[in-house]
């Protein structure tokens, strides 16, 4: 990579050696593709990896600040400019909130101990939610069956490590 007035001319006999040239390096911070076809650009754009890939233009990514600015392994991490660099920098943490209205029913069904009734009942469950017009109702019901079966595979799984111990 090179921060300064020179831009470097490699001259290559086809497309698959420029494409192959930029694969065997560092992948770099940007790649500048100039073609009159659309089809050698889209080529470049799914056979190499970069920070940025500008066709017909040099350098011009970087004065927009609705596209992000950032490279990809030694040319850099992250994404910058406005809300990219805000992004980049900041934390996206998961938060999940579970109201505890459902909880009787998965003492019932989704927690241990499992039983053969308890599997029967969320399999009734599902397959009646199907014929219902609520993909709510269908969701719960293969979530429900799920946990079963996770909840199930620990317990299994917990009984075996006791017993060969």
């Amino acid at each position: 990579e090179i921060f300064g007035p020179i831009l470097p001319i490699i001259v290559v006999k086809d497309m698959q050696e420029a494409i192959d040239y930029i694969n065997a390096g560092e992948k770099p911070l940007a790649a500048f593709v100039y073609a009159k076809d659309n089809a050698v650009v889209k080529k470049f754009e799914e056979s190499t990896t970069s920070g940025a890939i500008v066709s017909n233009d040099c350098g011009i990514n970087m004065a927009m600040p609705g596209l992000p600015f950032g490279g990809v392994g030694n040319s850099g991490m992250g994404r910058y400019h406005g809300k990219f660099s805000f992004d980049t920098f900041s934390h996206q943490r998961a938060v999940l909130h579970r109201k505890q209205a459902m909880e009787a029913l998965n003492m019932r069904l989704r927690y241990p101990p499992t039983s053969m009734a308890k599997t029967n009942r969320i399999r009734s469950l599902i397959f009646k939610s199907r014929d219902s017009k609520d993909p709510k109702i269908f969701l719960l019901g293969v979530l429900a069956l799920l946990g079963v079966v996770v909840a199930g595979a620990i317990v299994f799984f917990q009984q075996q490590q006791e017993s060969s111990i």
